[in-house]
């Protein structure tokens, strides 16, 4: 919706059969990078609040996807945090181009996401948030940066296969960020 800035988002949850191939998505997610305003409900299910900025609207994701996803050949440009999230899935992100991330281009956000990520091009265009500047809008229920660095793949765990990716411009950062899961951490 042009008139007040709404920006839509793809999101594939559940029991589905999730395939996206060859799209051209354009700024698509989140309203702005700026502080959530979500909607709120109240103990019967009706709106208490309408908020203007939703948290979890990311360009193109597969939610708690039950089935393994394909997300081949897109084009997304100039999404509002996450290019493509994978959470809590299996999928094969391949041969997709993400320019102008707001926050990063390619991630995932739990650390238990398997599948293959090949053969991607992300273009950093845009300068990310600082590290000053991280607040409830860039961070998970424990409160941990989840992405906003402007990375162009940002992981949460080691259990991916990455391969044969290009990230090239402005990319604060950095090419590559594995941000290992606390629960992957031992004292062994």
């Amino acid at each position: 919706d042009t008139n007040n800035n709404d920006r839509g988002h793809i999101l594939f949850s559940g029991h589905t059969l999730a395939t996206v191939s060859n799209a051209f998505l354009i700024d698509l997610g989140r309203t702005t990078i700026d502080v959530i305003d979500n909607t709120e409900f109240g103990i019967t299910g009706n709106p208490t609040t309408i908020g203007s900025n939703q948290n979890n609207r990311h360009a193109l994701q597969a939610r708690y996807v039950q089935n393994a996803f394909f997300f081949k050949g897109n084009a997304i440009i100039n999404p509002n945090r996450f290019g493509i999230l994978n959470n809590k899935g299996t999928g094969i992100i391949s041969g997709n181009s993400v320019v102008g991330a707001a926050g990063s281009a390619i991630a995932t956000a739990s650390g238990v996401e398997t599948g293959l990520i090949v053969n991607n091009l992300v273009v950093g265009t845009k300068e990310a948030v600082s590290e000053s500047e991280i607040d409830s809008r860039f961070t998970d229920s424990e409160g941990d940066d989840i992405g906003a660095d402007g990375s162009a793949f940002w992981f949460r765990g080691p259990l991916l296969k990455v391969e044969s990716n290009i990230a090239a411009g402005y990319l604060p950062g950095g090419s590559y960020v594995y941000n290992t899961d606390p629960d992957f951490i031992t004292d062994n």
